[in-house]
């Protein structure tokens, strides 16, 4: 999975079969064509995932909507991804999420006016702690430093720390979300402790 910059474009307006709640159509157009993250070769678009197999996503004023999003595969033939294609979202998008990328940068910022319920805000931020390591890295080259030793970590919550360490950068869970997606092709290490 790669997430790539660009417009949206609203292609219909319509509702949906209750008759009163409105969806929008959006197509995205992309800025850029993404390079491989396992070899660093160029990538072109391979198909576009419309109809049913569009993402479906809520945004900041509750409003249902749905894009098209594209499936892109690496140039180089003796890579992995040449024959394995991965999903390229728009940056409106986080992975795996219901709702648009301004709701989890409001959620990620402390912002309680998002058009989720509470518990859905509790899991968003679990989801958000659950990628820290993540996180901290992609805040590292983003010049953010933070100091987190091992018993600050059991005696404090850590929420006040990051958004102090974090204050003044502008979407920033969104960048580093971008980054790590970019790099690693995911949102999670998997620790092991064979030694």
């Amino acid at each position: 999975m790669l997430i790539s910059k660009g417009k949206l474009e609203l292609m219909e307006e319509t509702l949906k079969e209750d008759g009163r709640t409105p969806l929008n159509c959006y197509k995205f157009i992309y800025d850029e064509m993404p390079r491989c993250p396992d070899c660093g070769a160029p990538m072109h678009e391979r198909d576009r995932l419309s109809g049913k197999d569009r993402r479906n996503f809520t945004g900041m004023d509750g409003t249902l909507s749905k894009v098209e999003i594209r499936r892109v595969v690496c140039d180089d033939k003796a890579c992995y991804n040449h024959n394995h294609p991965k999903r390229n979202l728009p940056d409106i998008l986080v992975p795996y999420g219901r709702y648009d990328a301004e709701v989890h940068q409001a959620v990620a910022d402390g912002s309680n006016e998002v058009p989720c319920s509470p518990s859905t805000i509790k899991r968003m931020l679990k989801k958000i702690a659950d990628q820290f390591m993540m996180l901290l890295w992609a805040l590292t080259q983003m010049g953010i430093h933070l100091s987190i030793c091992k018993e600050e970590c059991k005696a404090m919550d850590l929420w006040p720390i990051l958004r102090n360490a974090v204050a003044g950068f502008d979407r920033w869970y969104l960048r580093a979300l971008k980054m790590t997606v970019n790099r690693f092709g995911a949102l999670y290490w998997k620790c092991n402790d064979t030694g």
